[in-house]
């Protein structure tokens, strides 16, 4: 009969294999040291399973055992707490949507203070002065002032201008003749549009 002697100590362990012998010796296996506990990976699932188990009877018993009226009232503050929590997270939602929307509205502003407000009214001023140029008598003698007489946005990127030119006559004389004139701006591309170019006189 083999002795494997004591399954639970430490140290090696020499097992015969059959009782075979290869030239007079046995053929040794090492077995590899057990834990100091003794204790293997399987006996440490089999701990942490039942353990999981008693937690969850415990309090399933607690559940159970628990007064109705003091369920009744811990289950109602949930659901308070999650009323508000909701409420919460809607109003920061809509506070959220408002400040985003506040913000294009003021981006939209500003884009269209700057390519259709007052700020462009010097440039459609500069752009009116090419189709009133054409309808004079001498184009190339026509001099204009430095800043329009008068010069407003009237709304849709529209500018309404009002001012002079000094340039010759027929007859070679240099005469201050008023005009006015309606353009449009399109900021998509850039370009711009003569709505009205009237020279007085």
């Amino acid at each position: 009969m083999t002795d494997i002697g004591n399954t639970r100590g430490f140290g090696r362990r020499n097992v015969p294999l059959g009782g075979q012998k290869d030239g007079g010796r046995q053929i040794e296996f090492q077995v590899a040291q057990a834990t100091k506990s003794g204790k293997t990976w399987k006996d440490w699932a089999f701990y942490a399973v039942v353990g999981f188990a008693i937690f969850n009877v415990i309090g399933l018993a607690a559940l159970m055992l628990e007064d109705p009226e003091a369920r009744a009232a811990r289950e109602a503050k949930m659901i308070a707490e999650a009323k508000i929590e909701a409420q919460a997270a809607y109003e920061r939602k809509i506070a959220s949507e408002q400040a985003a929307e506040e913000r294009r509205v003021a981006r939209e502003k500003a884009e269209y203070e700057q390519n259709c407000g007052q700020k462009q009214v010097p440039l459609a001023f500069v752009m009116m002065q090419r189709p009133i140029r054409a309808q004079l008598k001498a184009p190339s003698t026509a001099s204009f002032p430095y800043a329009p007489t008068v010069g407003q946005p009237i709304g849709k990127c529209r500018f309404r201008i009002t001012s002079y030119v000094d340039a010759q006559n027929g007859f070679g004389a240099m005469i201050r003749t008023p005009w006015t004139g309606v353009i449009e701006y399109f900021p998509s591309d850039r370009t711009w549009r003569v709505h009205e170019a009237r020279i007085s006189g």
